[in-house]
């Protein structure tokens, strides 16, 4: 069987629809899906909700659709949303989150991710501030636990490599996973540290990244912080700004999410053995290198 011709419909859950990494995945596989009218999309909004992700899970399982993809941040519900699917034999794809050996999962490679910007900002400490920093703050949210928290602990783990510091001026802060969020929950955290003048910044995405620059910038205390991200979706108009102090994120490519997925569902439905791991093969972007990343 040609998976190409393969007539089939798709149910995809997406992360949320106020997040700009997110909406370019949407928009990308609609994109693919448009090139094949044998193929059906059905696109739900699961607004980062565990209540709404289930309630979108049952609909395409009563519909019912061929393959479901899910993209949805919590890894404590994702499992038993996905199972609302497998019970009825619907085969799933997960973004960005693996929940099980025998689903098949498309999207980042976190230890990879998370490494790139780590590398990229122990070399900027040492050049800019001597190899020293007071504080690290690694951004994060408490429904991410294990796969993506690897994007932040390999972060951290290049900048021990080459930079001393102590655990006890490491804090792991609960940002959300917003942009205005990360600055709320960033601003008290640098009021207390009003005698610090280097404090290194991990996001576990652009958006929490830049939250805690907007904290920085709004109390004048930008030259205080150095701020690296994951995505560089937001981080492409950041680093045409002189001075910034976002010095690197991790590209990911969401533009190229929509084919990837439309290819590997077309083969599960056509009954194919593909890969169980799927990942993005990603690059660091900077202030240096952000004109041929954007022109390539």
């Amino acid at each position: 069987m040609n998976p190409s011709n393969t007539p089939m419909t798709i149910g995809f859950s997406n992360l949320s629809e106020k997040l700009g990494f997110t909406v370019t995945v949407r928009e990308g596989l609609q994109t693919a899906v448009a090139a094949h009218p044998h193929i059906r999309l059905l696109t739900y909004d699961n607004n980062m909700n565990n209540e709404q992700a289930m309630i979108n899970a049952r609909a395409f399982a009563d519909a019912p659709v061929d393959i479901a993809i899910l993209f949805h941040l919590d890894e404590r519900a994702l499992p038993n949303i996905a199972n609302v699917l497998l019970r009825k034999q619907i085969p799933v794809i997960t973004i960005d989150i693996p929940i099980a050996p025998w689903v098949t999962y498309y999207g980042a490679n976190n230890e990879q991710a998370g490494r790139l910007v780590g590398e990229a900002l122990a070399k900027w400490i040492k050049t800019h501030w001597e190899g020293r920093v007071d504080k690290i703050v690694l951004m994060t949210e408490y429904r991410v636990l294990a796969d993506v928290r690897k994007r932040l602990d390999y972060a951290l783990a290049a900048v021990r490599d080459a930079i001393i510091f102590s655990p006890d001026d490491v804090l792991f802060l609960d940002s959300g996973n917003l942009r205005e969020s990360a600055a709320e929950h960033f601003a008290p955290t640098l009021a207390r540290w009003d005698t610090f003048h280097r404090i290194a910044v991990i996001g576990f995405n652009d958006d929490t990244a830049l939250g805690a620059l907007d904290a920085a910038r709004a109390v004048g205390r930008e030259n205080d912080v150095v701020v690296v991200g994951q995505g560089a979706d937001l981080a492409l108009n950041e680093f045409r700004q002189p001075s910034s102090r976002l010095i690197a994120s991790t590209a990911y490519f969401p533009e190229r999410y929509g084919a990837h997925l439309l290819h590997l569902a077309q083969r599960i439905v056509a009954g194919e053995s593909v890969p169980r791991k799927n990942y993005v093969e990603h690059q660091v972007v900077t202030p240096e290198n952000v004109e041929s990343f954007t022109s390539s």
